[in-house]
């Protein structure tokens, strides 16, 4: 179920199916996050005429690409790039695309989570660099699917600004049924093979992998605020997150 929120989050569009607005998530302390200034995302250089309408009242300033250098090498750059001049910060946690052939070698979803953020402490030092500057915003964070690199970080900034757990899992979980009915639609228009082999669970997205991955964010690395504080996050990121992208509930 779609966590309560004052508006529609998801925005739909042909050339993506899992764009989708996190504004609206109250933190334990009584603000709210705003509206229209970050977004998650699938990849975007599907986007067609009609999405680019759709999505210039939005005025997004900077896409955080979160794909591999491979991912974006063998995928057209994003229309909104050229179109409406939009920043384009590449911010891969990986080098390489992971082999499709070895899927299930992989670790289990909130262990590989983990991982990621423990041998990407460049990339979250990045990120977390970008959003600490006025000028990023309206944002975009984005990797080829939406739900396990954006999920991540996506979670990492939720947890930042001080939104519990629970609404954060939920955030996360949302992903699952537009990831699936993208799924059927490939094997509809006979572009299955895309899909043929993946392990199911790197096409879900249930709670108790983002429930572990937060765990291990504790347990491993001390909380989130640690963990971007050993990454290199410059000190008064938490304050400046806040300020940018927080308002008074109500």
């Amino acid at each position: 179920m779609e966590p309560s929120n004052q508006r529609e989050r998801r925005i739909r569009l042909q050339g993506s199916y899992n764009f989708r607005d996190i504004g609206g998530y109250p933190t334990m302390d009584g603000h709210t996050v705003r509206w229209e200034r970050v977004y998650r995302s699938d990849a975007l250089f599907r986007l067609t005429e009609q999405d680019l309408a759709t999505l210039r009242p939005l005025k997004v300033a900077t896409l955080i690409d979160l794909r591999t250098p491979k991912e974006v090498e063998t995928s057209a750059p994003s229309p909104l790039i050229v179109a409406q001049a939009v920043r384009h910060r590449h911010r891969p946690f990986f080098q390489d695309p992971v082999d499709p052939d070895n899927l299930n070698d992989l670790p289990d979803l909130p262990v590989l989570y983990a991982e990621l953020i423990e041998k990407g402490p460049e990339t979250i030092r990045g990120i977390f660099t970008d959003l600490t500057d006025e000028a990023t915003y309206p944002a975009v964070i984005h990797c080829a699917v939406g739900k396990d690199r954006t999920g991540i970080v996506t979670a990492l900034l939720l947890r930042t600004l001080g939104v519990d757990d629970d609404t954060i899992i939920a955030d996360y979980t949302l992903t699952e049924p537009y990831l699936l009915a993208f799924v059927d639609e490939l094997r509809r228009t006979g572009n299955g093979h895309y899909v043929e082999g993946v392990r199911r669970e790197l096409m879900l997205a249930p709670a108790a992998t983002m429930r572990g991955f937060l765990d291990l964010v504790d347990i491993r690395f001390g909380g989130a605020e640690q963990l971007l504080t050993d990454a290199g996050v410059p000190t008064g990121a938490k304050d400046q997150l806040r300020h940018l992208l927080l308002e008074p509930a109500g």
